[in-house]
């Protein structure tokens, strides 16, 4: 829990792997499935209000996606 709470899991985009590129030879090898998207959190403090804690984090990682999405138009 620690490390999660520490951002092991950071937003996609945020952290040291480079999804651009994972994408991008995903695509030029012909792949044409589903891409999922986990995010992991620590909640101990309770529910975070609306608007708050984990979505946040998602909607950073659905940007970065949608940029992804955008640049390969």
């Amino acid at each position: 829990m620690s490390a999660t709470q520490a951002g092991l899991f950071p937003s996609i985009g945020d952290g040291i792997v480079k999804i651009a590129g994972v994408v991008e030879a995903l695509e030029d090898g012909g792949y044409a499935g589903w891409y999922v998207m986990e995010t992991d959190v620590a909640l101990t403090e309770g529910e975070p209000p609306a608007g708050e804690g984990p979505v946040l984090g998602v909607a950073r990682s659905l940007s970065y996606l949608r940029a992804l999405e955008s640049n390969a138009a």
